[in-house]
């Protein structure tokens, strides 16, 4: 360690790397907005929604979209369109701080998914076995 700055090595098994590192990284999630309505562009599908599109697990009541800070600026947040509390919104849009681009961009990536699903949903027995196999499924 220097500074701020790290370095990793990189195991050539993923899995074993993905393990060790597991505990140390942190959600993508910058913020998230519970809009009204979906957006006119087409955004990537992020946490639990992608997490559905690659396995079996049902989709949130709602649907969850990944948006970069960069097509942040082309959304209008106005309080007109953010859902209010108690609502049930049209769509969340999870701000993320980067995004790999995955098999068409209908989805992020699996790490992000995995990543970015808070520890509450995660506690749920059907989750984590939905992200096990999306994990092996697409990434290993």
């Amino acid at each position: 360690m220097r500074n701020r700055a790290r370095k990793l090595s990189a195991d050539p098994d993923k899995k074993a790397m993905w393990e060790a590192l597991r505990g140390i990284l942190r959600t993508p999630v910058i913020t998230s907005y519970a809009l009204r309505e979906h957006p006119e562009q087409p955004l990537p599908l992020s946490g639990l929604s992608a997490l559905a599109h690659y396995s079996m697990l049902d989709d949130a009541l709602c649907p969850v979209l990944a948006i970069t800070k960069k097509a942040l600026t082309g959304i209008d947040l106005s309080r007109d369109r953010i859902a209010p509390a108690g609502d049930t919104p049209g769509c969340v849009a999870q701000e993320l701080g980067y995004h790999i681009p995955f098999e068409g961009g209908t989805a992020v990536d699996p790490l992000t998914v995995a990543l970015s699903i808070d520890a509450e949903d995660k506690a749920d027995p059907r989750v984590s076995m939905a992200i096990d196999e999306m994990l092996e499924k697409h990434v290993w």
